[in-house]
């Protein structure tokens, strides 16, 4: 677990009635089994149909700042998961949603979307809702400002109109900031 936090779970067994903490993520994958995924992003459960635990393990989520936010699984059992990563450089000291990729039988999930992530697929800040298609297509969003569709490889396939005119009206600001920057350096040599 990260520093200061204690694992949240004891022995788990056969047919749950609740998941082990309170603020637990728990639901069914497109593959049929009933998920439990720790809040704190460091244990996995795996539950068949009939109610037998079939597996439990530790998870490792590289760069999960707090608590994940939202999980979603494929048919073929991948395991997307949402949460904040912490605090970077890279990120000018800000926290930025981001999704993780744990491929089946797997411990350590890969970091698939965000600006940490490989080839920087730009998503939303506050990103706080997460669903997977069966074929491996990752639905992302926040309200209606914020929804995109990626591949399983991470291409985004689709955008919302409002998600376009959100990241215009944003990349301007931004653009507007650092000429700002650039016009008040000017404005001291």
């Amino acid at each position: 677990p990260r520093e200061g936090r204690a694992p949240s779970w004891g022995k788990l067994g056969d047919f749950p009635v609740s998941p082990p903490g309170s603020s637990d993520l728990f639901g069914f994958g497109w593959d049929g089994v009933f998920y439990l995924v720790a809040e704190d992003g460091t244990r996995l459960a795996r539950y068949g149909r009939d109610g037998r635990l079939m597996a439990e393990q530790a998870l490792v989520v590289p760069g999960l700042h707090d608590d994940l936010e939202a999980f979603a699984v494929t048919r073929d059992g991948t395991i997307y998961l949402l949460g904040e990563h912490a605090p970077s450089d890279a990120l000018k000291g800000e926290r930025w949603a981001h999704v993780w990729k744990l491929a089946p039988g797997a411990s350590e999930a890969a970091l698939f979307l965000g600006p940490l992530a490989p080839g920087e697929p730009l998503i939303d800040q506050y990103e706080d809702a997460l669903e997977a298609h069966p074929d491996g297509r990752v639905y992302l969003g926040r309200e209606l400002e914020g929804l995109r569709v990626f591949g399983p490889d991470g291409a985004v396939l689709w955008k919302s109109t409002a998600t376009k005119q959100h990241e215009q009206s944003w990349l301007l600001e931004h653009v507007a900031k650092l000429r700002r920057g650039k016009k008040l350096a000017e404005d001291r040599e």
